[in-house]
């Protein structure tokens, strides 16, 4: 992490606790495309606009698509890849309108 970046983040109060921190690092890694966190990378906390639940959304689909891409698009492999249930995983897929097409694995 750039030591600007890292600035950034010490600077900002945190109302959301150690998971919105977590969730804004999760989301910043799975997007760089770097080897390295750039302050320009980050979202602008001083921004009345800024969404962090549309954020937190944005995140977690993007996130779950790529996991279940990485599991050959099987809900089963990408549920214990994640190490949920799988109608948990089914559940939270559904909250987010997230669009998965399973593999079709007879062929």
């Amino acid at each position: 992490m750039k030591k600007k970046a890292l600035d950034r983040l010490l600077e900002y109060h945190w109302p959301g606790n150690i998971r919105e921190l977590r969730n804004i690092l999760k989301l910043t890694i799975t997007e760089s495309q770097s080897d390295y966190i750039k302050v320009e990378e980050l979202p602008d906390f001083k921004s009345e606009n800024l969404d962090y639940l549309k954020t937190r959304t944005d995140f977690e689909k993007s996130y779950l698509q790529e996991i279940f891409n990485k599991n050959d698009k099987n809900i089963d492999k990408m549920a214990v890849f994640l190490n949920m249930e799988r109608k948990a995983l089914l559940k939270k897929i559904e909250k987010l309108n997230l669009k998965l097409i399973e593999k079709n694995l007879s062929s």
